[in-house]
Parts: C-alpha cells; structure tokens; sequence
C-alpha cells in the first residue's frame, strides 16, 4: 500500500513531469483510420485523456515529426492507481481494452505497421494485452517501447511472446517500481525527454524495409 499513500506526497512536492503543450487525448485510429504506422498507447495511473500529458503526448511528437503517416490510439481504461495492486498489475478488464483495440486495428489496418507503448501502469496493460492477443495479432506488433514498467522484474524485462529485440524498456536505475516494488520514487517521474526521443528513434528503427512508410 506505499504506492498509494506516497503518491499524493510525491505530486505535492512537484516530482511529476510539467506537461507538455499537447493534448492528453490521441484518437487518430478511431477518427482518421489506419495511418501507415499506428502507435497504440496506454498512460500512467491517474493521468488524464487516454495517453496522459506526459510521456504520451512527448511520444507522439517525436513520431509525427520522424514519420510522414503516424497515428496514436491511446488505449481506453480506467487508470485508478490502487488497479496496480492486481495480478499483472492492472486489472483483466484494462487487458482486455487492449486486446480489443489491437485485434481491431490488426483486422481494420493489414498495411499498417502497428507498434505500441506504455507508462507505469500503462506499460503493464501492454504487456499483458500483448500477451493474451491471438498470436497471429501479436506478430503484427514490431515494436515496443515501455517506461517505467511495472512489469520490468515479473516478465525479465521483456514481453513473453514478443521478439527481445522488438522491446526497449526504459527504467531509470533508481525507479524501485522496475525492480518489481510497489514503492513510487521521484525518478518513477523522469521519463520525459531523453527517453522520449531515443524511444520514438527505436520505433523508426523497427520499421520493416519495403514497408510503405517513407521518411
């Protein structure tokens, strides 16, 4: 329960990030359609919108700024922080939210490269939804990028089902929260900037050759 009762602390003292000029909120999926990479997002316990004024919405930036046809789905849950107390560090029904979301771009989108991304809590809706999707849905993600992943100790750093190389986490050595703890710490808060853009590099990376996205 320190989760709980340190985060309020925490955000008093001003820990948490200044949000970017950015909104909170990304629906391009769900109101443009497929774009020729598609980013499904899922944000921090009790941040707002559906991908936060974080790290989201810094994410997305870099993106639209490296690739000419980017789209972010923020991922649909509820984000309560007492939700990461659960087994798998979320609850079944923010799991299934994004096992709905990816079948669904999978199926609407076959030409698009679709990657994905989490914070905090986030990170573990990604992971598990990645790893309850139909394998051949799985396969259709070729890249993930994770901050401060809740799941980082309990998966080894990695998401069961997924190439290694397709997951880049990022977890700041001292964010107790990757070394399987409860315990939010400031660095818990720090995954803006540097982070961001290294992140947004490694999704272009993974792009496959011959794909239709050009940059």
């Amino acid at each position: 329960m320190q989760l709980l009762s340190l985060l309020p602390a925490l955000l008093a003292a001003g820990t948490a990030i200044a949000a970017p000029a950015a909104s909170n909120t990304a629906d391009d999926f769900l109101t443009n359609g497929c774009s020729s990479v598609m980013m499904l997002y899922a944000r921090a316990s009790t941040e707002t919108g559906n991908i936060g004024s974080t790290v989201g919405p810094e994410l997305s930036a870099h993106l639209h700024a490296l690739l000419p046809s980017f789209g972010m789905q923020g991922v649909v849950y509820p984000a309560l922080l007492a939700d990461n107390l659960n087994s798998g560090g979320t609850t079944p029904e923010a799991v299934d939210a994004m096992v709905s979301l990816l079948t669904r771009v999978a199926t609407e989108c076959p030409d698009s490269t679709i990657v994905a991304g989490g914070y905090s809590q986030g990170s573990a809706v990604v992971a598990r939804g990645l790893m309850k999707a139909a394998k051949d849905v799985r396969a259709r993600v070729k890249a993930v990028v994770m901050f401060g992943y809740t799941q980082n100790k309990q998966l080894k750093g990695t998401v069961p089902g997924m190439e290694k190389s397709s997951v880049k986490v990022y977890c700041n050595p001292l964010d107790l929260i990757c070394s399987g703890s409860l315990v939010l710490t400031p660095t818990h808060f720090t995954y803006t900037g540097k982070s961001t853009k290294d992140a947004a590099n490694f999704v272009v990376s993974r792009i496959p050759k011959g794909s239709s996205v050009n940059y």
